[in-house]
């Protein structure tokens, strides 16, 4: 059971009692239907007994030339900025879970989906609610919560340090990236500000000309990416965290050739399978593909995307 099934039970429950109470005691067949599906809906609500869900959802509003005060949005503007934080999203779940293409259908993107429940004021925008079936298991958060997540996460460092905003996309696919400039640079382009509530914190851009510098921070120009092959072994892995410190023996990187012979920390992506492995593989000589991103003058970041010695 997921949060809106389990909420689209408890709706039925109510629909049902209702119309229990307003048939008449002469339509018995009426009234024994009715009971005989409430009773249904009774049991497989006892059977999530002590299930609390948690509706995931984000207040995402607007300040600056495109909004008129608290009365409302302009609407190219509002429609491209949900279009771009949506996309956002989409592309951060499905990113996590494969490598994208440069181009073309984002998969499972169906089961990635935001709602607008609602517009949101002190400024003016809209309240946007996890849309897709996810299960709402205990402990867990769905990839839309996540996502949503890194996507604040990412504002927030875009506004402070290289070494901080490359630690914040090091897992980020590059067309989520360039979703979520793309939304940076709409609003720059109209003179426009944003606030981001979730999770009770908040995050807002001070002005027009901070969210322009966090546009510019995101390019392709400030951002330096390779793939590389690193030779060396593992000495640790953290599997909730997904973090793997590697003693780097050879780098056939680029610009990263002064990783040889030093511990580097990185993340292993959610798309490498066993990594339940790894920790028997410690201080054993390996071969492992990596992302390795740089951002400006910054130390760069790795993200293991392939166990090659476990190929077959």
């Amino acid at each position: 059971m997921n949060v809106h099934e389990y909420r689209f039970l408890l709706s039925e429950r109510g629909t049902l009692n209702r119309l229990i109470s307003q048939t008449s005691s002469g339509n018995v067949l009426g009234r024994m239907s009715l009971k005989s599906r409430l009773q249904q809906v009774e049991e497989e609500l006892e059977a999530y007994e002590g299930f609390s869900p948690r509706l995931v959802n984000a207040r995402l509003t607007f300040r600056g030339r495109p909004v008129v005060n608290n009365r409302g949005i302009l609407a190219d503007f509002g429609t491209e900025a949900v279009k771009f934080f949506d996309e956002a999203i989409t592309r951060i779940c499905a990113g996590w879970s494969s490598s994208l293409a440069a181009s073309g259908r984002i998969p499972n993107s169906a089961e990635y989906k935001l709602m607008i429940t609602g517009t949101a004021t002190g400024s003016f925008g809209f309240q946007v609610e996890d849309a897709a079936q996810q299960p709402a298991l205990a402990g867990e958060s769905s990839p839309v919560e996540l996502a949503i997540g890194k996507f604040k996460e990412i504002l927030e460092a875009s506004i402070r340090t290289d070494d901080e905003l490359v630690e914040a996309i090091a897992d980020t696919d590059r067309r989520a990236l360039d979703a979520v400039q793309g939304f940076l640079k709409l609003m720059a382009d109209n003179r426009a500000m944003c606030a981001l509530e979730f999770q009770g914190d908040e995050f807002r851009f001070r002005d027009p000309d901070q969210v322009r510098r966090s546009e510019s921070r995101l390019s392709n120009d400030n951002i330096i990416e390779e793939d590389v092959t690193l030779a060396g072994q593992f000495q640790g892995f953290l599997p909730y965290s997904r973090r793997a410190e590697f003693l780097v023996a050879e780098s056939d990187g680029k610009f990263l050739r002064e990783a040889a012979g030093t511990v580097v920390s990185g993340r292993v992506e959610r798309a490498v399978a066993d990594t339940s492995d790894i920790n028997e593989m410690l201080n054993q000589d390996v071969r492992v593909m990596a992302r390795a991103r740089r951002v400006g003058q910054g130390r760069a970041r790795y993200v293991i995307t392939r166990l090659l010695d476990l190929e077959a």
